[in-house]
């Protein structure tokens, strides 16, 4: 959308404005009372929305008792501050204190009686540590990737920070905010790689060549994404794109899998690195 800039004062002190869509200021409920936060981060101004959603789920325990798992990360994702969960069955209590307390950081149980729980965000989040803690989680999945013997508690806490990292997607964006999907679309594909590596390494079946092969490449992406090279990228995507090819129906399907799950996230590097190419 392009708006035109209109000169306020006079012409030795001029400062210019820029109107706001009428539509956008109603569904943010702003008027001439309130205040926003304006950012310069380059050559990009930053309008952002000051106040803090105090959003509140209230939720039935009993009858989510197979799915809290999913809705509970589901409602941390989304960036809603407050949960009320309601139960009766015994063991529901456990297993949300088990849930908060390895999967959702900043989220603390802040009251709980007889059939209730109070889950509430503590924390105060930055949009600057998102770049921080996603470089934690690549090196987090190369760490667990060549140490077999950590991979459960690695595992742990990547899904720790994948969980934050896409809330923190949703509750303050991204500067290019074009990117916000495919970022939350690479966090989604290196849990699933981190799934992989925890099936591969409780099964029986290995190769080590081969898993040595598929742990560099693992470092070569981490690379890539990180310092964008086309012919770096080229290479290793096409060398994943055939050992992916040449696992199949090999008799272990998760080196399979992380050969694909690779070489999809390579896609999705590469999208992120567009400007690069």
């Amino acid at each position: 959308m392009e708006k035109r800039l209109i000169a306020q004062g006079p012409k030795n002190r001029q400062s210019y404005t820029v109107t706001l869509p009428l539509e956008w200021i109603k569904q943010q409920g702003l008027d001439k009372t309130k205040l926003v936060d304006l950012e310069i981060v380059g050559s990009k101004a930053i309008i952002n929305i000051t106040k803090e959603e105090q959003e509140t789920k209230f939720i039935d325990g009993d009858k989510a008792e197979n799915a809290l798992m999913k809705i509970l990360q589901s409602a941390y994702r989304l960036g809603i501050n407050e949960l009320n969960i309601k139960y009766s069955k015994p063991g529901i209590r456990k297993y949300v204190t088990d849930i908060v307390d390895t999967k959702l950081i900043g989220y603390e149980i802040i009251e709980h009686s007889k059939g209730r729980l109070k889950i509430k965000d503590i924390t105060k989040e930055s949009s600057e540590e998102f770049k921080i803690v996603l470089r934690r989680i690549f090196l987090l999945l190369i760490e667990m990737a060549g140490s077999p013997k950590e991979v459960d508690e690695s595992d742990k806490n990547l899904k720790k920070l994948t969980n934050y990292c896409q809330r923190l997607l949703i509750k303050k964006g991204h500067l290019n905010h074009k990117k916000v999907p495919f970022y939350y679309m690479l966090l989604d594909q290196i849990e699933k790689l981190s799934d992989e590596y925890v099936w591969l390494y409780s099964s029986k079946v290995k190769n080590h060549n081969i898993l040595k092969q598929l742990n560099r490449y693992l470092n070569e992406t981490y690379e890539i994404f990180y310092k964008f090279n086309l012919e770096k990228f080229n290479k290793t995507q096409h060398d994943t794109f055939l050992l992916k090819r040449k696992l199949t129906g090999k008799g272990n399907i998760h080196m399979h899998n992380i050969a694909r799950q690779l070489n999809t996230i390579l896609g999705t590097v590469l999208i992120i690195n567009f400007e690069n190419v």
